[in-house]
């Protein structure tokens, strides 16, 4: 027996939108403090790129995309002794962030901007307790 196609659960489009930049936002606030290879600093740049394109088209599916492959791109908790060096993030890549959260929160009506991390001194992993 078939169901009706109203029986079907429906989506909030705008609370999907809101979470998709909240998950954004949360991935970008983090991006300041994290400390990863050269190479991957290119990679983290090519994927605010994309969010980036995302965001000017208002994309949410390719925000979404672009906002789970930055999460993954981040750092890994053990280093290997001899590893390449770690390093901040590029001024490159922190002004392409700082950029993304202020058209995000822009979008939100969000005047705070849950971000506020600019990579500088002072900011910290909150992913980390103490």
């Amino acid at each position: 027996m078939e169901e009706p196609a109203d029986s079907r659960p429906s989506v909030d489009l705008d609370e999907f939108r809101s979470e998709t930049i909240a998950d954004a936002l949360d991935v970008l606030g983090d991006v300041g403090a994290w400390r990863l290879t050269e190479p991957r600093w290119v990679q983290v740049e090519t994927i605010l790129q994309s969010l980036a394109t995302a965001v000017a088209a208002a994309d949410f599916d390719g925000l979404r995309r672009a906002t789970a492959e930055l999460e993954l791109i981040g750092p890994v908790r053990i280093t290997r002794i001899g590893a390449t060096p770690i390093v901040a993030p590029p001024r490159r890549v922190r002004d392409i962030t700082n950029h993304l959260v202020h058209q995000l929160t822009a979008a939100t009506g969000d005047a705070s901007g849950r971000s506020g991390n600019d990579g500088g001194e002072g900011s910290g992993d909150r992913s980390r307790p103490g």
